[in-house]
Order: structure tokens, then C-alpha cells, then sequence
């Protein structure tokens, strides 16, 4: 399983806590945004442009246009969202699949997180309320917030309109662009082996132990493990701060997100997600080819992935 798709099975996961309200009325699922507008005298998507690729539960992915975006949409009942783990699972591998499908076809995407809904007004579907001024959009699962950010959108037209500027400059910015992921861990133990052996307090502190009762000694030890801990702790600083900046160095934009524990003696040091170019893509493998020869680090490097963490307006 990729990191990408670990990453979303986790955000889900806090979804299935909620009761999901069964609807019979037509809903639009979304998935991502991208450009309309002509690509060599020939439009970029076609109006209800429609996929190859299935959605979710196997339904018909189409394109939904407003000037000169398009919204990369599936008509469907909100009660086929499901709280079981398996259907989660799936059907975050195919909204994954979706929206990969749709950035290798126009080049160029704003995903939506999972489960972003556009549900119906009065006894219309979600695609007769686009095209009539539809009413909501929110995340199913969560409390009601629109794909803007508030808790209640008028419509996705509406919506698209007002952030066309915004989101043709976030297209801008994410043209010719993938999103990378990079997690180095390392091996404690080596380094803290190096420390009792070198380091000036941990010996003295050692030799202290060694003339003192018994008594005593229980305490010195126990001050013994808090000083190899605080010592890890900034080795293992020092060493995010010396791997951001030779990282930071060779990518457009970057985001550190939250460690993750590993199976000892491993621990992660840094979780980052890397905006870059495709092109500049072996200068950072040779960054990390450099830092995965360190004695006691292991470096993993996923993608290239839409650029899920940085379709922020």
C-alpha cells in the first residue's frame, strides 16, 4: 500500500465514528478540479465530458464546466456510503484512482479530499441543481463544511465562480508539479552507543555512579536514562534541522507532517511532503541517496502523487 493511500485510509478512518444519513435523492461525489480552457485551438474537456475510469461503486465519472474550469464529478445516492472498513478502504484506492487518472489525462488538478459531497435541493438531483443553483456541499461523516471552507455553499457554480481567479493561480503554481513524500527514520541505539562511549557529561556522570551507595546509585541512574534521552533528543534536532535544509533546498514547496511510530529499534525522524518539479526529481535522489548512507538511516521516497497537500486556496 503506498503512503499516499495510507495517508487517506487514516483521515478516513476518523469518519467511520459517524452515522452517515441515508439519502434517496441524486448527489454529486467530487473530485477534483482542473482547466477547461482551449489547449491548441481545441477545448480541454468537452461539456459532460464523461471517463473510462469507474468511480466509486462503479459509477459514471464525468466533467462538470464552468467557464473555464472544470470540475471532474459522479451523480449518486449519499446512502451508498458505507461504515465498513473494507468499502473504505476501496473507495479511497478508487477516489485515489480518479483523480491519478485525471492528472496523467489534463496534466493538471485541484483534488478534493475523500468524501467531499454536493447534495440536492428540493426533489432535483445535485446535476439539475448545478445548472439551477444547487444548494450545499459538505463532508459527509463530518460536520457540514463546504468545499470553500464555511459551513454552507450555495452551489458549486457559484463557488467556482468566485474562486476561479484563486484557483487558476493555485493551477499555476501546481503546473508541471508532483507532489513527493519523504520519511527518514534512523536507529537510536547507534547514536546512543556513541554517546556513552564519547560524550564528556554521560562519562562523568558514569563515573559518579560508580563511587557512590547504593542508594544513591539508584537515583544517578535514573538521572543517567534522562540525560541519554535529552542528549537523543537533540542529536536527533540537530539532525532534522541539517536533512530540511539540504532537502528544502531542492524542492519548490514542503510541509512536515506528524511522525509515525515504527517497529523498533526504528524511529522516524521526519515525515515531509515535497512540491516539486518532475524534472528536479533526480537532484533529490541524489540528497537522499547521500543522507541513506549514514550509519543507522533509512530513507523512504514516495510518488510522484497529485498534489494533495498543497490544493489549499
Amino acid at each position: 500500500m503506498t503512503w499516499s493511500t495510507r495517508w487517506f485510509i487514516r483521515v478516513q478512518i476518523r469518519f467511520q465514528k459517524h452515522k452517515i444519513k441515508t439519502m434517496n435523492k441524486k448527489s454529486l461525489y467530487l473530485y477534483c478540479i482542473t482547466e477547461a480552457s482551449k489547449k491548441k485551438g481545441k477545448p480541454r474537456v468537452r461539456r459532460e465530458q464523461t471517463f473510462r475510469i469507474h468511480g466509486l461503486d462503479r459509477g459514471k465519472v464525468f466533467a462538470f464546466l464552468n467557464h473555464s474550469l472544470a470540475a471532474v464529478v459522479q451523480e449518486c445516492d449519499a446512502s451508498f456510503l458505507s461504515e465498513d472498513p473494507r468499502w473504505v478502504k476501496n473507495s479511497v484506492l478508487t477516489h485515489q484512482a480518479v483523480v491519478d487518472h485525471a492528472w496523467k489525462k489534463f496534466g493538471n488538478v485541484v483534488p478534493f479530499s475523500f468524501s467531499t459531497l454536493v447534495l440536492p435541493k428540493e426533489a432535483q438531483s445535485a446535476t439539475k441543481n448545478l445548472e439551477q443553483n444547487c444548494e450545499t456541499a459538505s463532508n459527509v461523516g463530518r460536520p457540514k463544511r463546504s468545499v470553500a471552507g464555511s459551513h454552507c455553499l450555495k452551489n458549486l457554480r457559484e463557488w467556482m465562480n468566485k474562486e476561479e481567479d484563486s484557483l487558476k493561480k493555485l493551477l499555476e503554481k501546481l503546473k508541471g508539479k508532483a507532489e513527493y513524500g519523504i520519511q527518514i527514520s534512523w536507529n537510536p541505539n547507534l547514536i546512543a552507543s556513541q554517546i556513552t562511549r564519547n560524550d564528556r557529561e554521560f562519562k562523568e556522570l558514569e563515573k559518579e555512579i560508580q563511587e557512590k551507595g547504593t542508594g544513591t546509585q539508584y537515583l544517578l541512574q535514573h538521572k543517567k536514562k534522562n540525560l541519554l534521552r535529552q542528549k537523543l533528543e537533540a542529536v536527533a534536532e540537530d539532525i532534522f534541522r541539517e536533512f530540511y535544509d539540504k532537502i528544502s533546498h531542492g524542492v519548490k514547496e514542503i510541509r512536515v507532517e506528524t511522525i509515525r511510530k515504527e517497529k523498533p529499534p526504528r524511529q522516524m525522524l521526519m515525515n515531509l511532503s515535497c512540491l516539486l518539479p518532475k524534472d528536479d526529481v533526480p537532484k533529490l535522489d541524489k540528497v537522499l541517496e547521500e543522507i541513506a548512507k549514514g550509519k543507522g538511516f533509512f530513507v523512504r521516497f514516495t510518488g510522484p502523487w497529485p498534489p494533495y497537500s498543497f490544493a489549499k486556496l
